[in-house]
C-alpha cells in the first residue's frame, strides 16, 4: 500500500496517525492540532524519508541474509523508470539455510550514466563492493543475451568475471525462449495477426464504453511474455464475443468509432487471420506454463524439461500430420 496519497491530506501515514487519534493519543491529537505548521513531520518530503528509511532497513536486512549464505547469484536487467531514465535493477540469488529455500530478492536500482559494457559492469561492481558483498563469494551472473552484456570479449560478463573470478554467466533461460518464440514473427501472416490482436484490444480499453463490449479482454504486454500468451489465450476464447461486439460498434457511435470497428471487424473475420490466432493460441497455450515456470523464484528444471519435451512432441506431431491439424484448427 502506498504511504502517501495523491493529495497532501491523504494516504496510509495521515489514516494511521488519525486512527491512534481516534483511539485516545491525545498527545499526538495536541502536536497535530498545536504545534508548527513546519514542525507537523507529515510532509510529503519527511514521508518520503520514511519510505527511504523502510528501505533502507529492508535492503540492510537481505544483505545480512546473504552473506550468511557464503555464496550468491547476481541477476540484473536494464530498464527505464517513467521518466526516461535508464535503470539497471539488481536482484540476488541466494541459499537460506534457516528456511531451506532458494531465495531471489531485489536489492535496488542503479541509475545508468551510459548504457555501454564498461558503465554497466562498474555499476554492478560499485553496488556489491558498497554492500560489502565478497567478490569470491559470488558464483554466478544472470543476464539477457544483448552484445553488450554477452560478448565473450568485452561485454559486461567478460569484464565482470575478471574479478569475479569463480562466477559463470548464465543467459536467462526465459528470455532465451522469448527470442526463439520471436522468430515466428518472421511469418508475415503471424506478424499481422499479433499487430491486429493487440489494435483490437487497445480499441476497446481506450474507451469505458467500448469496453462494456469486450470486458474478458487483458492488455497485450510486449516485454512480459506470461501476459502476452494470457492476452492471446483470451483473445482466442472470446473471439465470437469480440466479433459480435466489434459488429456493433461499426454500426453506432460516431465517425471515427465506426470506422475503427469496421475496419477491425473486416480485419479479424478473414480466414488467415483466424487460422493464424488459433495456430497462435494453441502453442501459447503450452509456452505459457514454461514462461511461467521459468520466471519463479524456484526453478524447477525438471518440470521445465517434461514442459519442454511436451511442446517439441507437439511440433514434431504437428509437421508430420499436418493436414490432421489444420482441419483442427478449422
Amino acid at each position: 500500500m502506498p504511504l502517501r496519497g495523491k493529495q497532501t491530506d491523504e494516504g496510509v501515514l495521515l489514516d494511521l496517525l488519525n486512527l491512534r487519534i481516534d483511539s485516545g493519543d491525545d498527545k499526538l491529537r495536541s502536536h497535530l492540532e498545536k504545534c508548527r505548521r513546519n514542525a507537523v513531520y507529515t510532509s510529503p518530503k519527511i514521508q518520503n524519508d520514511f519510505i527511504n528509511l523502510c528501505g533502507d532497513v529492508i535492503k540492510e536486512n537481505i544483505i545480512t541474509e546473504i552473506k550468511k549464505a557464503t555464496f550468491y547469484v547476481v541477476l540484473a536487467d536494464e530498464t527505464a523508470d517513467i521518466a526516461g531514465k535508464e535503470q539497471l535493477s539488481i536482484g540476488v540469488l541466494f541459499y537460506d539455510e534457516r528456511k531451506v529455500i532458494i531465495r531471489e530478492e531485489f536489492v535496488g536500482f542503479i541509475e545508468l550514466k551510459s548504457q555501454n559494457a564498461s558503465s554497466i559492469a562498474e555499476a554492478i561492481d560499485i553496488f556489491l563492493i558498497s554492500n560489502n558483498l565478497p567478490a569470491e563469494d559470488c558464483v554466478g551472473f544472470g543476464f539477457d543475451g544483448c552484445s553488450t552484456i554477452a560478448c565473450r570479449v568485452s561485454g559486461v560478463q567478460a569484464i565482470l568475471i575478471k574479478k569475479y573470478y569463480r562466477a559463470s554467466y548464465v543467459h536467462c533461460s526465459s528470455h532465451k525462449l522469448i527470442l526463439v518464440v520471436n522468430d515466428a514473427n518472421a511469418v508475415p501472416e503471424i506478424r499481422n495477426t499479433v499487430a491486429t490482436v493487440k489494435d483490437t484490444i487497445n480499441f476497446f480499453r481506450e474507451s469505458s464504453t467500448r469496453w462494456k463490449y469486450a470486458p474478458n479482454l487483458t492488455r497485450m504486454c510486449e516485454t512480459r511474455w506470461s501476459e502476452k500468451y494470457k492476452s492471446i489465450r483470451l483473445f482466442s476464447q472470446n473471439f465470437p464475443e469480440v466479433v459480435r461486439a466489434l459488429e456493433k460498434l461499426s454500426t453506432v457511435g460516431n465517425y471515427a468509432m465506426r470506422k475503427s470497428a469496421y475496419q477491425l471487424h473486416s480485419a479479424i473475420t478473414k480466414p488467415e487471420f483466424i487460422l493464424s490466432l488459433q495456430t497462435i493460441a494453441r502453442y501459447s497455450a503450452v509456452l505459457e506454463p514454461v514462461a511461467n515456470v521459468l520466471q519463479s523464484k524456484s526453478v524447477d528444471m525438471i518440470a521445465v524439461r517434461e514442459h519442454i519435451r511436451g511442446i517439441l512432441d507437439m511440433l514434431s506431431i504437428d509437421r508430420k500430420e499436418a493436414d490432421k491439424l489444420a482441419n483442427y484448427l478449422q
